[in-house]
């Protein structure tokens, strides 16, 4: 094989990551390898961005970037824009995984490497429940620290640091569910074999338990309607696959039927806070496909589509006023690249794109060829007993399924789990196989998420018979 790519090409990590939009949209923020007291860790950088944005400009932004934090013990693991002025991260210290919150000034004022502690307590481990995006400088989080086991809910103030606990924890809560005034009425309690929807009216008022189910099938909550009155759940109730009903809270039972797909579960709502109104699903058979009932996000992904063919492009960031979006566009072929979207809001017409601009930042990859990378292709096969398993292949270049009985080494990568799946999408395992000479094989074998319950269901006894049967009748066909 003549000038293959270096196998580091396929795993070397991008320069930036988690790319976040302020509020106001004034700011770009990102995760970067920065090199403090001689090592290099994930910091969070920020950029301003002047509008309107062009290629040229973003350049500019991008070398105008500020370093905001100077860790060194460990990477930054994660961040966002608490309000317009403010960046909240975590970190943990020598790897004991109990990450403290961090609060910077956005606008990077502050001397470098003074980010304040807002969890400054021995041994707690903290994580986001609800960044209240209404409330600025305001948020909620859950803390162990009066039972390293048990983790409660705080309120916390940013200017003064302020904490009070809005969520006591049994012991048995391992979820927590706001309202869209960032009250916490909804909570998921487990036994490690059942699971409990539990419910109040108010803060003030005691938790009550509206359903139980075991682990075969429950209602999931994704969220509260608009009015506050109800939820979303993602359900499996009395049916094989997922689909999306709105939740009645004083019955404890599942209502309106919202969306439902015949071959997938559901469990993806999509949703405009700015005009609180649900726009559309998200489902993945062979790709994640969406489904919309609303001309504005409709138009967002038709222009997307558009102007970045074949790729699977998705919003994963945006303002407050729902104009501007971070987009990542990828594909089987590269880890993609991410642009920014500022899309006009016409009320008078809800499905014009006709202002939309849509501006590259940067490539993830920009070492590799796409173009010398392999095609993801779906495909599907019957086990022994007449289950229909779905999976991908992968084939090295220039090689196809016609090739006249050619054989190929071939590869199964299984996905571990069991209860997840392989997904349409870039692999570096299966191309640095490929690009070797390898056909590379991904079954989705019994037992793989997102396919209904009987599917999942059809693993139980399994493990190492029929889950493996599955494996081995994928590499004969």
């Amino acid at each position: 094989m003549q000038n293959p790519i270096p196998l580091e090409d396929f795993f070397r990590k991008p320069d930036r990551a988690q790319l976040r939009l302020s509020p106001d949209g004034r700011f770009l923020g990102w995760l970067e390898p920065a090199k403090v007291d001689g090592k290099r860790r994930m910091n969070v950088f920020v950029t301003e961005l002047p509008a309107p944005l062009d290629a040229d400009s973003a350049a500019v932004a991008f070398g105008a970037a500020r370093q905001l934090t100077a860790v060194s013990s460990r990477d930054v693991a994660g961040f966002f824009f608490a309000d317009d002025e403010h960046v909240v991260f975590a970190q943990d210290q020598g790897g004991d995984e109990n990450h403290h919150l961090f609060c910077v000034r956005a606008d990077g004022s502050e001397p470098l490497g003074e980010a304040r502690d807002l969890t400054p307590f021995d041994g707690v481990k903290c994580s986001i429940v609800d960044d209240l995006e209404d409330l600025p400088g305001q948020l909620l989080f859950q803390m162990n620290r009066d039972n390293p086991e048990v983790f409660d809910v705080y309120h916390l103030e940013l200017s003064s640091g302020a904490l009070r606990v809005v969520g006591q924890n049994p012991g048995n809560i391992q979820q927590w569910q706001t309202d869209h005034q960032g009250r916490l009425r909804v909570a998921v309690t487990t036994d490690g074999v059942n699971n409990s929807l539990l419910y109040r009216a108010t803060e003030d008022d005691e938790w009550r338990c509206l359903a139980t189910y075991d682990f075969k099938e429950n209602a999931a909550p994704l969220g509260f309607t608009y009015d506050d009155a109800a939820l979303w759940v993602s359900s499996n109730l009395g049916r094989d696959k997922r689909a999306i009903f709105e939740f009645d809270l004083e019955t404890g039972r599942a209502g309106e039927l919202i969306f439902e797909h015949p071959d997938v579960d559901v469990s993806v709502l999509l949703r405009s806070r700015r005009r609180e109104k649900t726009v559309g699903v998200a489902y993945e058979t062979d790709r994640v496909h969406h489904e919309f009932w609303d001309a504005r996000r409709a138009a967002l992904q038709d222009f997307l589509d558009a102007e970045l063919p074949g790729r699977r492009n998705n919003l994963t960031s945006f303002d407050r006023s729902e104009q501007r979006y971070v987009v990542h566009s990828g594909s089987d072929c590269g880890p993609g690249s991410y642009h920014l979207l500022d899309a006009p809001f016409d009320p008078a017409d809800e499905g014009s794109t006709e202002r939309f601009a849509l501006t590259p930042l940067f490539e993830l990859a920009p070492w590799l060829d796409e173009g010398r990378l392999v095609p993801m292709a779906p495909v599907a096969f019957d086990a022994r007993d007449g289950l229909h398993i779905p999976g991908y292949l992968s084939l090295p270049a220039g090689r196809s399924l016609g090739d006249g009985g050619a054989r190929l080494p071939l590869i199964v990568n299984p996905h571990g789990g069991p209860w997840v799946r392989d997904s349409w999408g870039y692999n570096p395992e299966v191309q640095f196989l490929c690009s070797r000479g390898y056909a590379v094989l991904q079954i989705n074998y019994r037992g793989s998420a997102g396919v209904g319950r009987r599917y999942l269901e059809a693993r139980f006894g399994q493990w190492g018979r029929a889950m493996q049967d599955d494996i081995t009748d994928g590499v004969a066909w």
